[in-house]
């Protein structure tokens, strides 16, 4: 059975850790190895949540406070343009004694990477949020909330979720493409009326509340099954094609008759799909005519 809350110390861990490791031997006031790795493992344990912020899977940086999940969904989870510059600088310094001043710079220029490529990732959430807000208008789309974020692996395409009464509403924006802006929007049917017997205070409906932000549908899978699927990170194209949502859960009756969720891995591994997806988004990296 879920828990409604599968991470409840994930936030509470990072903090505690962090000042844990800096009481330990960040405070011992040596100034040798040991006091330089007390405050490498402080600041990298410190900063860990706060970069997890930033992407649409987001962290609970507030436990064991708060049961919120902070997510800003400026980063992908997966983005190389961000990870492998970081870590050859990381690499490279890391090769270097600690008094050398190459290896001071490369740490330095390590940071200042992963910094202005965040505040990169920023303005380019600004740019999109304004675009899609144009496009609800310009055709006639009255919604509740939205959420934008960027596609897996880059910043260069972006998604943009909004809720209507009925449905929610899918587009894709390419910053490559000659004439940016979304394209297309797809009408994904909320479909609530499928589990209206279910108990909306059963666990399996507060885990799928709390993990989607509320950004989800329903398809029937058949008696006493339904997937659901977490629109937060939309879909595997520009538009609604074969089933092709992200994330994909089934919510089920278990053996003692309660209602359990379990991640559709067969979607994942289908891998015939996941190359046509690939070779889509690459294409629309590239930038349409």
């Amino acid at each position: 059975m879920v828990h409604p809350n599968p991470y409840p110390a994930v936030g509470y861990l990072a903090w505690t850790q962090s000042l844990g490791t800096l009481l330990a031997v960040g405070f011992k006031g040596s100034p040798g190895p040991l006091h330089h790795l007390g405050i490498t493992f402080f600041w990298s344990i410190l900063t860990h949540p706060i970069l997890d912020c930033f992407t649409n899977w987001g962290t609970q940086i507030w436990q064991p406070f708060l049961d919120t999940r902070v997510q800003w969904t400026t980063v992908s989870v997966v983005d190389p343009i961000y990870t492998v510059p970081f870590g050859l600088l990381v690499l490279l310094a890391s090769w270097l004694h600690r008094s050398s001043k190459v290896r001071f710079y490369l740490n330095w220029a390590g940071i200042l990477w992963g910094c202005a490529y965040l505040a990169y990732t920023y303005w380019h959430k600004t740019i999109v949020n304004e675009a899609f807000e144009k496009t609800l208008q310009a055709n006639e789309i009255n919604y509740r909330k939205y959420q934008t974020g960027p596609s897996i692996f880059n910043n260069i395409v972006w998604y943009g979720v909004a809720e209507g009464d009925t449905a929610y509403y899918f587009s894709m924006y390419g910053f490559n493409d000659k004439n940016p802006g979304f394209t297309g929007i797809s009408t994904l049917p909320k479909n609530y009326e499928l589990a209206s017997h279910i108990p909306d205070d059963s666990r399996a409906m507060k885990f799928i509340h709390w993990f989607t932000s509320d950004y989800y549908n329903f398809i029937p899978r058949g008696p006493d099954t339904l997937q659901v699927n977490d629109l937060r990170f939309g879909l595997l194209g520009d538009t609604l094609v074969d089933n092709n949502y992200v994330f994909q859960f089934f919510l089920f009756k278990n053996e003692k008759g309660e209602w359990d969720l379990q991640q559709n891995r067969g979607a994942q591994e289908d891998t015939e799909a996941g190359k046509k997806a690939m070779g889509t988004l690459w294409k629309r990296v590239k930038g349409l005519d």
